[in-house]
């Protein structure tokens, strides 16, 4: 799975599997009060919705999808955004990789135009916006920032490692914040010989306090095919 937080197709620029490969797959995850679907469970229901092509598709989605789940009762959400970024830029069903890549900080940059877009949709387009990082500065490392509507309505921290959990407990504890929402986050829950929210009950304590945020809308792109195995004399 190529998520939007990673250079897009970077392992894929040498040798590409075919077109009629690439899968994009968009989720939309709501409450099942909010709206009734054919697949239901006693918590939640999972809507699939059409493939959006461009940002604007996308956030309306997402926007949708939030806006259900708040209905529900749910003001934390976990969302992901395909990060617009070199061929998918103008079109997300683009495939074909850009010969010179974006960097890390001009995709971070990108995201947070996403994410500011985001708010705008939900709150209006006269709502003010603030950014504030809460990295190193710079434009290497663990890339970090909270965004967020004026009157703190919606609060984003975009990209964040599982060393930013104690921003977002901090966030969370603010009860002049009305929906806070994780935004393309980095850390990794499976996969790893050791987990990044720590050991034993530290790491009991982060996966249930990050539990608490709803899955609401994700949207990545999916190749199906290793590259080892094409035959690009074929």
């Amino acid at each position: 799975m190529l998520s939007s937080r990673s250079t897009s197709a970077s392992s894929f620029r040498k040798a590409k599997a075919p077109h009629q490969l690439h899968v994009s797959i968009v989720k939309l995850r709501c409450n099942a009060s909010a709206q009734p679907a054919t697949t239901t469970s006693q918590a939640e229901t999972t809507q699939y919705a059409p493939l959006p092509r461009n940002v604007q598709e996308m956030v309306d989605q997402c926007t949708g999808a939030v806006e259900q789940a708040t209905s529900g009762g749910k003001n934390r959400h976990i969302v992901e955004f395909l990060n617009p970024v070199n061929e998918k830029a103008v079109n997300f069903l683009s495939t074909e990789a850009m010969e010179y890549p974006e960097s890390t900080f001009s995709e971070f940059e990108r995201i947070i135009g996403v994410t500011k877009n985001f708010i705008t949709k939900l709150l209006g387009e006269e709502v003010g916006i603030k950014v504030k990082r809460i990295d190193e500065g710079g434009i290497d490392g663990d890339l970090c920032a909270i965004v967020s509507s004026e009157g703190k309505q919606v609060v984003c921290v975009v990209w964040p490692t599982a060393e930013k959990l104690k921003q977002i407990k901090s966030l969370a504890e603010d009860k002049s914040i009305g929906r806070l929402v994780i935004v393309n986050a980095l850390w990794k829950t499976q996969g790893n010989l050791v987990s990044e929210f720590g050991i034993g009950p530290w790491r009991k304590a982060n996966e249930e306090f990050v539990a608490t945020f709803e899955p609401t809308y994700s949207l990545y792109e999916q190749r199906i095919g290793a590259p080892s195995s094409i035959n690009m004399a074929s």
